[in-house]
């Protein structure tokens, strides 16, 4: 849903294709989905196929796969990880109805966000949160740039009448954002971010519920969605406020595949 804004998707007979031309190092924008788990033997077979369909050196220099087992059956996932990759088990959340979050902050300024300035505070936050990381942990320098690049894509879905970006402000400042995107009844919620500063205040909570509500009542979602990475205790949170877990993911990743065959 998200991806066929700016994105090519393409149904094909060994799994989906998706690319986002306008923002090649964006991983989960340029992607394969199998049908199945993987199998042993696959890992060569799966890269070929993303090196075909999604894209090549020196263009694309990462790897990065999924597949349709939404009961979180990983397969012969080991070959993978034992070649570098890195696997994310991802909770798939949903939601029809959302209850205050247990810590309301009554103190931020909740409004959508428009405009340059705006925006470039979207862009300010993910760098600050990817600065704060531990170093084994954070993006590299072309960070910035994709944070650019795919914040002013999901700015154009916003203007374009897709969905809404949401701030929470503390005097002033940006403290907490996220968007959410509604296609044909179904509610997406992308980059639930809060400033390193501004964390344990309950601005997520409060966003999540104001923003949640807000698509329900004015852009027709009736499923709510939000996923979170299994070791994250981001899920707890959505738990909090009515998210179940409905589906379990796995998602592979090699950010620097370069020097892989």
């Amino acid at each position: 849903m998200l991806r066929a804004f700016s994105g090519q998707i393409t149904y094909r007979s060994d799994g989906i294709s998706v690319r986002t031309p306008s923002n090649p190092t964006f991983r989960w924008g340029n992607y394969m989905v199998f049908p199945s788990p993987p199998k042993p033997g696959d890992v060569s077979a799966w890269t070929t196929a993303f090196r075909a369909h999604v894209g090549r050196l020196p263009d694309i220099a990462h790897l990065a796969f999924t597949w349709d087992s939404p009961d979180g059956d990983e397969g012969a996932v080991a070959q993978f990880v034992d070649r570098g990759f890195e696997r994310f088990r991802v909770w798939v959340m949903t939601a029809k109805t959302l209850r205050d979050p247990r810590t309301v902050n009554n103190e931020c300024e909740l409004r959508s966000l428009a405009g340059d300035a705006d925006f470039d505070a979207v862009i300010n936050l993910l760098v600050a949160q990817n600065a704060a990381l531990p170093e084994e942990e954070r993006e590299g320098a072309g960070h910035e740039e994709f944070a650019r690049r795919h914040v002013g894509d999901l700015r154009q879905m916003v203007e374009a009448g897709w969905g809404a970006w949401f701030g929470a402000f503390i005097e002033g400042r940006l403290a907490s954002s996220l968007g959410v995107f509604v296609r044909d009844g179904l509610g997406r919620f992308q980059m639930v971010d809060t400033h390193p500063q501004f964390r344990r205040k309950g601005l997520a909570g409060t966003l999540l519920v104001h923003a949640g509500r807000y698509a329900q009542r004015e852009l027709g979602a009736e499923h709510l969605v939000i996923t979170a990475d299994a070791d994250d205790v981001a899920k707890d949170l959505y738990a909090s406020v009515g998210f179940t877990t409905t589906e379990r993911l796995t998602e592979l990743t090699l950010a620097d595949a370069t020097a892989f065959p």
